[in-house]
């Protein structure tokens, strides 16, 4: 059985992924508490959030491009679930 999209991509970046995760939450954790003032933690913790999602996106497409197949297999996936559902 072909594997599904979701699965190659996950194979693919998995690790990266984690690693970078792993040091740059515990960092950004530990700046958050120990320079940033109380009434400004929240708005750190949302552009760490964003830079964190634009790095996810950036590894998103950073796949697409290593695997060009698994746009077209995601494209009709996506084409044929919305043509049965319909």
């Amino acid at each position: 059985e072909k594997p599904t999209v979701g699965w190659v991509k996950f194979k693919d970046t998995w690790w990266e992924v984690f690693v970078v995760g792993s040091s740059f939450w515990p960092v950004a954790n530990m700046v958050n508490f120990k320079y940033v003032k109380p009434q400004y933690r929240l708005v750190y913790l949302n552009v760490a959030g964003l830079a964190w999602n634009s790095y996810l996106s950036y590894q998103n497409q950073r796949s697409n491009v290593a695997h060009p197949s698994l746009e077209d297999a995601e494209t009709t996936t996506t084409t044929t679930t919305t043509t049965t559902t319909t």
